[in-house]
């Protein structure tokens, strides 16, 4: 049950997506969303320098969309902080960050608290839009137990194993490069790193990604 948990924290991780315009932006902010992908958190009120931006956040609460709207925030010093819902403290996660205006940020908390692995990772989004029938995904490993892995991606569970993998050793709290998918679908592969699967099905994680034919912004 323990492999499971943390096979589905880390699927649930794997999507920030950028495609399409950016959304509208004030100059002199930033523009901050927030996820949490830690499985044993529980539900929380986000505040961003004192100001709530979001409540009754949990694990997956977003779904299908991976993270909560943007919202506007001061640029410059950017704390974080997340509390049990309706509980004003003690804070569960505590952070600062430092962001530059007319820029736009995802701030992801990680791992699992009671292994003392929780982590909040922020990380920038571009929103360069990719050409028609392309797809531009970024992936962010947030399991904390998984330990470091390769990815693998083909344009079916049947493909051969590509000799190098598209990330390799890819740790927890690892943030990659926006990456370009083209077709409807595509599998995953994650695997133990320096183990090489035999086959595409046959990894700690294998998944098919199935994409939308117009996906939204976000």
């Amino acid at each position: 049950m323990r492999w499971l948990l943390v096979l589905v924290v880390f699927l649930a991780s794997l999507g920030a997506v950028s495609c399409g315009s950016s959304p509208h932006q004030n100059s002199s902010n930033a523009q901050i969303r927030v996820m949490t992908a830690s499985p044993d958190l529980g539900n929380v009120d986000v505040q961003v320098n004192g100001q709530t931006i979001a409540t009754n956040l949990g694990w997956r609460s977003v779904f299908p969309m991976p993270t909560t709207s943007y919202a506007n925030a001061q640029a410059g010093s950017l704390h974080v902080q997340e509390f049990p819902t309706g509980v004003g403290s003690p804070a569960l996660v505590d952070a600062r960050f430092s962001t530059s205006p007319n820029n736009f940020y995802t701030i992801l908390t990680a791992g699992e608290q009671s292994s003392g692995a929780l982590a909040t990772i922020m990380f920038s989004d571009d929103h360069i839009a990719p050409t028609p029938g392309q797809l531009r995904l970024r992936f962010v490993n947030a399991a904390s137990t998984v330990g470091t892995i390769d990815v693998y991606f083909t344009a079916g569970p049947n493909d051969p194993v590509p000799v190098v993998p598209s990330l390799p050793a890819f740790s927890y709290k690892s943030v990659s490069s926006y990456i370009l998918f083209s077709g409807s679908s595509t599998e995953l592969c994650a695997n133990p790193a320096g183990v090489i699967p035999s086959a595409m099905g046959r990894c700690l994680l294998s998944v098919q990604l199935q994409f939308l034919a117009h996906p939204r912004i976000v």
